[in-house]
């Protein structure tokens, strides 16, 4: 008689909207009847796992799917002070959308998230209590997101001390431990240069200079004049991520190096910007689709 299937446990890492993939990797791991009995996430990461932990991954695709540049624009709430351009009240909200019950111990299967301390530079896991501080602090991108205080903590992005959270996954049960990666390599690297022409764009900071005006700083977020081409430097949003993009993939190899996972699936989205939610079927898709061409591994994996 042959053995019964394994559980998986699910190890999801960060990457803004390149997260979305989380999505379809459970699509496709559902397709394929491999049965998950426990995640962990960090950042977008955190989110996705939630969302199908809770049993609300279907509204949170539809939400996804349904997101155009103005849509997102909308959940961007300007603050100019608190360690952030952006308050991210709109992120609680938005988890009481999607029907997410308030407590970890609701969901339906062992949960973690990760956050980071400001103050050591060290992990903080939640694995019991509220979730809306615990995945408000997750995805906390650092100079984009106010830092969340929880626990007398200021806690920023998981991804700064755990990218792709193996360890926590391990913790919360036995069995084997599938990572996904959402930032694998594309030819773009961690920063593309732009065109001379392009100045200051992007849809957060297009909202950010439309903010800088309201409040009275003038010129301060304003486009730069433009330069020659060899001399076009980044913007402010390619160098937070791009460092962000960096140090996390540093710390990854450290932490990979120490707690491997069982399997490693890199989905290549880095060349989709972290702020490109409005191209979340992209990075759905493309999730799926690295599930289904690891299907023999990942089979293996889970005893099939």
């Amino acid at each position: 008689m042959a053995a019964a299937p394994v559980p998986v446990g699910l190890a999801l890492g960060m990457g803004g909207a390149r997260g979305f993939c989380h999505v379809g990797v459970f699509r496709a791991l559902d397709e394929l009847g491999i049965s998950v009995d426990r995640v962990s996430g960090s950042s977008m990461g955190a989110l996705v796992g939630a969302a199908w932990a809770a049993g609300r991954l279907d509204a949170l695709e539809d939400w996804a799917r349904s997101l155009t540049r103005t849509k997102f624009l909308g959940y961007i709430d300007l603050r100019l002070s608190g360690g952030g351009f952006v308050a991210g009240n709109e992120i609680p909200r938005l988890l009481d959308e999607l029907g997410i019950p308030l407590a970890i111990e609701e969901l339906g299967c062992p949960f973690g998230a990760v956050a980071t301390d400001l103050q050591t530079g060290r992990e903080v896991w939640f694995s019991r209590g509220e979730i809306r501080p615990a995945i408000r602090a997750s995805v906390s991108i650092p100079g984009v997101l106010t830092p969340v205080h929880h626990g007398g903590k200021w806690l920023v992005d998981g991804a700064l001390s755990d990218p792709v959270p193996v360890m926590g996954c391990r913790a919360l049960g036995s069995g084997p431990v599938l990572a996904v990666d959402p930032n694998g390599f594309g030819p773009a690297g961690f920063w593309t240069p732009p065109a001379p022409s392009a100045g200051l764009t992007g849809p957060l900071m297009a909202h950010l200079r439309a903010g800088s005006q309201a409040v009275g700083l003038g010129s301060w977020l304003a486009a730069p004049e433009p330069a020659p081409p060899a001399a076009v430097p980044p913007h402010y949003m390619d160098v937070i991520w791009a460092s962000v993009d960096i140090v996390s993939s540093a710390v990854m190899r450290m932490r990979l190096a120490a707690s491997p996972p069982d399997l490693m699936l890199e989905v290549p989205l880095r060349d989709l910007s972290i702020l490109e939610f409005e191209k979340a079927a992209e990075a759905i898709e493309a999730g799926h689709r690295a599930v289904m061409a690891s299907a023999d591994e990942i089979g293996a994996l889970a005893g099939l």
